[in-house]
């Protein structure tokens, strides 16, 4: 997990020589439209390796909203059962959008300079 997408797209291109022979499965966008919510990579570390690995390059919005949703939908604890209804799973994908919305935004102004919000200044 890296912020903002820029660190993302950097850890990408420094691993993607290593990543070259594994095979890719990246998590598709909400919109089905723009880039993949991670890249996710399965492969071995060598020739000999026994074992499998997965690597996942995502932000760290969505990788820490991925943590409460994974527990709530797909990994459920006793209190939540998996709830999936229709709806939440809408709700799910606005998150998803609106996190992935405000982290171009915020690379945005971070690259243009544009801090044009003012401080909150007590009343006099």
């Amino acid at each position: 997990m890296a912020f903002p997408g820029r660190i993302v797209r950097e850890a990408y291109v420094a691993l993607r020589p290593i990543l070259s022979g594994w095979i890719s499965d990246p998590v598709p966008p909400v919109d089905d439209q723009g880039e993949p919510l991670a890249t996710k990579y399965f492969g071995k570390w060598s020739a000999d390796a026994q074992i499998t690995a997965e690597i996942q390059i995502v932000g760290l919005l969505i990788g820490l909203f991925w943590e409460v949703e994974h527990s709530a939908i797909y990994k459920p604890t006793p209190g939540l059962h998996g709830i999936r209804t229709d709806v939440v799973l809408q709700r799910r994908d606005d998150v998803l959008a609106a996190l992935m919305r405000f982290e171009s935004e915020f690379e945005r102004a971070m690259t243009s300079g544009d801090n044009a919000g003012s401080s909150p200044t007590a009343a006099s």
